[in-house]
């Protein structure tokens, strides 16, 4: 007889902790309230439960209710972090050379008449100057005709300006410009090589004035 009570008291506690468990998976459903989770200490025993709030659970009086978040308090700062390796050097930014030449004489022979010396890099080279007759008669047979070239390194650009109409030579005068693109892998020179293949009987009969020679120095040069 003591057997089959035994029996029946175990299958008794057995079915209240089964329904516990499922009483406490629908009130563990609700926690934490908004990150806030509830319970009760129990001051003798030093038990702690915890309680849905939200379904009306309260703590006894023999209990102290007990809060605390879900989540913890912000952890201090960490130490700063080592430097980092050093980046890539960037291209350089636009850079402008100028070099203002003024005036001269066109010789007869090819020449140079000006230049502008640059450091390594890639660049876009114009010069720009005006060329006129050295000398103007009412009856002469002198004429010019000037043809000059900008010169970097193995790129060049040429122009020519020239007064043989005729036996009467007004004062005309003409401008000449040029454009090039280099890149210099050494420190080189734009350089403005010019000649005047008119009257080749004396000294030349054209003169420049104004001669500029400029650079740009860009990040790249390309050919679409």
């Amino acid at each position: 007889m003591k057997s089959l009570l035994d029996g029946r008291a175990r299958w008794v506690s057995l079915g209240a902790i089964v329904g516990s468990l499922a009483v406490g998976g629908i009130a563990w459903a609700d926690i934490p309230d908004s990150g806030v989770i509830h319970g009760c200490y129990k001051t003798l025993s030093g038990n702690l439960r915890v309680i849905d709030s939200s379904a009306g659970g309260t703590c006894a009086a023999s209990e102290t209710p007990l809060d605390w978040n879900q989540d913890g308090p912000t952890g201090a700062t960490g130490p700063t972090g080592g430097v980092g390796p050093t980046g890539p050097t960037g291209q350089a930014g636009p850079s402008i050379f100028e070099r203002a030449l003024g005036n001269g004489d066109v010789p007869n022979d090819l020449g140079t008449i000006g230049s502008l010396p640059l450091p390594p890099g890639k660049y876009l080279i114009t010069a720009k100057l005006e060329v006129a007759p050295s000398a103007v008669g009412s009856n002469t047979d002198d004429w010019w005709q000037v043809e000059c070239s900008l010169v970097a390194g193995n790129d060049a650009d040429n122009a020519a300006e020239a007064d043989d109409t005729s036996d009467f030579h007004f004062s005309r005068a003409g401008t000449m410009s040029m454009i090039v693109t280099h890149e210099f892998v050494d420190s080189g020179s734009a350089d403005v090589i010019c000649d005047d293949r008119g009257d080749q009987s004396g000294p030349s009969d054209a003169d420049f004035f104004d001669l500029v020679i400029a650079a740009v120095r860009a990040g790249d040069i390309q050919h679409p």
